[in-house]
């Protein structure tokens, strides 16, 4: 019996969801929120049946919100914190409270595929090189277009010059470390000579 309410209020919750969706965002967003509804309703720890559902699906969506950038007013989808609250009829204290537990509670992390849209989540894809540098995604597959797009001998000239770009930091690094080395061994040199023979 008690699966059945549970289901029936996680429907209720993601109606709401999805009329708000319909007016302000768009069906991946929508999924989003519903991914998400789908987590908090299996969460032992959270309980959707106290408290309003207008209140869960505001939480939710200011969630995934939150996880999407949606409050930059330069993305696509942009809302306010104030129309959020306002529409769903929820302080900004208890919508920030609220989906703040959901995010904690659900375990959920910043581009996880499941809460936010295949651009975000692209963004925070990182590869590390065989050189040890870390390097995001979406800039190594814009460099090896253009790389491909040369021929072979203009390829490898950029190679080297990249080789060589490092050898040059690498250099520069080791001069940093040795003056450095030099500067704490004279700072130091007073305290070494008071334990000398």
């Amino acid at each position: 019996m008690e699966k059945i309410y549970q289901k029936t209020r996680a429907e209720e919750i993601q109606e709401i969801i999805h009329n708000f969706c319909l007016e302000y965002f768009n069906e991946a967003l929508e999924g989003c929120a519903g991914e998400l509804l789908r987590s908090v309703q299996k969460n032992r720890r959270i309980n959707i049946f106290h408290g309003k559902k207008e209140h869960w699906a505001g939480a939710i969506i200011y969630a995934i919100a939150r996880l999407n950038f949606l409050f930059d007013r330069e993305n696509k989808h942009h809302v306010t914190p104030a129309m959020l609250c306002d529409y769903f009829g929820l302080t900004k204290e208890q919508a920030v409270r609220k989906a703040g537990q959901i995010i904690k509670k659900c375990g959920v992390t910043l581009a996880d595929k499941k809460y936010t849209e295949k651009e975000i989540s692209a963004l925070f894809k990182f590869y590390k090189t065989k050189a040890g540098f870390v390097v995001p995604k979406s800039s190594l597959e814009n460099r090896v277009r253009n790389i491909e797009a040369l021929d072979r001998d203009e390829g490898e000239k950029i190679r080297i010059c990249v080789a060589e770009k490092k050898e040059k930091e690498e250099y520069k690094l080791m001069e940093k470390l040795i003056l450095k080395a030099k500067k704490n061994k004279q700072r130091h040199k007073g305290q070494l000579d008071l334990f000398a023979d």
